[in-house]
């Protein structure tokens, strides 16, 4: 199961030195709450704490695997033996209950492609579903993982991890959010056991798609008032990741740097009336502000205080030459933009709304968006 690395309270402790059950004791007194590992070469057990108290243990054992008491009892064993090495970390407790949930699961879809699903509409499903349990989200990165977790349809809290980097609660949304609509990912649900009385939603033979369009209907749909995952007003930023290496692209067509300042104009411009059609004036700028701070670590240009790449009062403008990732970038910033925006406005059909905004930029402006990667070819067909 992946866990948060970033709170440990112990960590190498060697058991040739340790007497577990006191380790134990001593986390039973202090009402901790987060998780505690004992691993050995080939081996790996897990014991999640909620309040000093085991809810939850998962011993590996080569390629085996086990959960529950049973687990807990070999785990605590293990502990005992030289050679292995402990460490205790701290979660939140509500995050202790919600990973207690994985594993234990009924799978309700499995194996949905991004090519095929939007990760979006599947959580709108989700949410019209008032869906308990989880979607588990690989990548083909495989350093990357996702994992979201939903209460009543709404998201209670989200975890990712890529390359030793990990991230929990908003940030983790916008970064699954970002690298599903960047690369191929696989989703699997899986549906935690229905509160008594509640009935559970009906899986039906055809998972969500992304042409779906009876998910929600942007004119009818009414947007329920959960209580959001609380994070803060500036999300700190996300460690950006260096696009993947992969075969070499086709030619791309020569376009005029005009050309190419032009596309971006509209298609921001289209994507601000539309968002802030919902909102406020401003709020998409902030948001689009926001998505170039943080992918400036890639894509300096975007640096608002460098101020070469700008967007203002509907154009798009750069001062210099124009590098050959600007498609690439802008692209990236405003699948950011927009994933933050349905987060933060929790209004899952915004997506859909730039997209029809953007409908008629294909055919208008064939010769540049030709030259723009997949992901942005995409938003705008």
């Amino acid at each position: 199961m992946l866990l948060p690395t970033n709170e440990p309270v112990f960590n190498g402790l060697r058991t040739s030195f340790l007497r577990f059950d006191g380790l134990l004791s001593e986390l039973r007194a202090d009402r901790h709450s987060g998780y505690v590992t004992v691993e050995f070469p080939a081996y790996n057990g897990t014991i999640l704490v909620e309040l000093g108290n085991a809810i939850s243990a998962t011993e590996r054992n080569g390629g085996a695997e086990i959960q529950g008491a049973g687990a807990l009892k070999s785990i605590v064993a293990k502990a005992n033996e030289p050679g292995g090495v402990v460490g205790v970390f701290r979660l939140s407790q509500k995050f202790v209950q919600l990973a207690a949930s994985v594993g234990t699961g009924t799978p309700l879809y499995r194996d949905l492609n991004s090519s095929f699903t939007s990760l979006e509409r599947l959580m709108n499903k989700l949410r019209d579903d008032q869906f308990n349990g989880y979607i588990e989200t690989g990548f083909s990165n495989p350093s990357a993982l996702g994992l979201v977790f939903l209460r009543d349809g709404v998201i209670a809290d989200a975890l990712f991890e890529s390359a030793g980097t990990i991230a929990t609660g908003e940030r983790a949304v916008v970064a699954i959010l970002a690298e599903s609509n960047q690369r191929e990912a696989i989703f699997n649900v899986f549906q935690s056991a229905p509160a008594a009385g509640a009935a559970a939603p009906q899986r039906t033979d055809d998972p969500p798609s992304v042409s779906d369009g009876a998910l929600r209907n942007p004119e009818t749909a009414t947007e329920a008032a959960p209580s959001p995952l609380e994070a803060p007003a500036a999300a700190a930023a996300i460690e950006a990741q260096a696009p993947a290496q992969g075969p070499m692209p086709e030619p791309r067509p020569v376009v005029s740097i005009g050309g190419t300042l032009a596309v971006w104009s509209e298609i921001f411009s289209r994507a601000e009336a539309a968002v802030d059609g919902l909102s406020q004036r401003g709020t998409f700028q902030s948001a689009l502000h926001e998505a170039f701070l943080e992918r400036a670590a890639v894509y300096p240009y975007l640096d608002p205080f460098v101020a070469e790449f700008t967007y203002s009062n509907g154009q798009a403008a750069f001062d210099g030459d124009i590098p050959e990732n600007l498609a690439e970038a802008l692209t990236n910033s405003l699948h950011d933009a927009i994933a933050r925006l349905s987060f933060r406005l929790k209004r899952s059909d915004i997506e859909a709304r730039v997209r029809a905004e953007l409908a008629d930029v294909r055919s208008r402006h064939s010769a540049a968006i030709q030259g723009f990667p997949a992901s942005a070819r995409a938003l705008v067909s």
